[in-house]
């Protein structure tokens, strides 16, 4: 149900942004303010591993591997493609190249298989709970051997929950990631974060590998 609200909110607001686009002029404006209902704007942290209940700021800090379409198809996200087994007891993704997190640290095989690791013992780790092992076959290619099929990989995948949170930052942070800081790929960064009342984010400038279902793959046109 969260899942289901998450991708309602999202596309709520994707139509107020491109209402706020046909009433400027291109480029015009800078900054935009979005109102939540009080269960989104209360959300206690950006640590999408961690919680179960966030915003359509998570969708703006952090990339997934997967996107889902409202006709619920997979496409390509920070994965280019993926390949099942025949018996669903192994999946391979082959990652975007020169993909960077906020902080400058390359998106790469290794930090995908580290972030995975991160999951366990956490809220979300039902998303992972059928992953085996995560190994870099190469360096952009991953690896997942299962415990069992999963028919809900993709859709894991492709939730923000697992949005691709970049592990360096995940641990100089510790118990305070998601609250005072955040790093993903996505198209904006994490600024400021007021529980309960405001988040901040800007622009990733050097953003240029959105999903294929996104029309601007570049940088966002709303800097702040």
């Amino acid at each position: 149900m969260q899942h289901l609200s998450m991708r309602l909110l999202k596309a709520a607001l994707l139509s107020t942004t491109m209402l706020v686009a046909g009433f400027t002029s291109s480029l015009m404006a800078q900054e935009a303010t979005f109102v939540l209902t009080q269960s989104e704007v209360g959300v206690p942290t950006y640590n999408v591993i961690a919680t179960g209940n966030t915003n359509i700021g998570a969708y703006l800090i952090y990339d997934t591997l997967v996107v889902q379409d409202a006709d619920q198809s997979f496409h390509p996200g920070l994965a280019t493609s993926w390949v099942e087994a025949p018996d669903g007891m192994s999946w391979t993704f082959e990652l975007k190249p020169d993909v960077k997190f906020h902080n400058g640290e390359p998106l790469n095989a290794a930090s995908v298989v580290a972030w995975i690791a991160l999951f366990t013992g956490t809220e979300n780790a039902y998303t992972t709970a059928a992953i085996a092992k995560a190994e870099a076959t190469g360096d952009l290619s991953v690896k997942l051997t299962m415990k069992n099929p999963d028919p809900n990989l993709l859709f894991n995948m492709a939730s923000s929950f697992m949005g691709v949170i970049e592990p360096k930052a995940f641990a100089t942070m510790g118990a305070d990631y998601g609250v005072t800081g955040a790093v993903g790929t996505g198209p904006y960064k994490f600024e400021s974060f007021t529980v309960g009342s405001e988040t901040v984010l800007t622009r990733n400038d050097d953003y240029k590998w959105g999903p294929s279902l996104s029309e601007n793959k570049g940088p966002a046109l709303i800097q702040k």
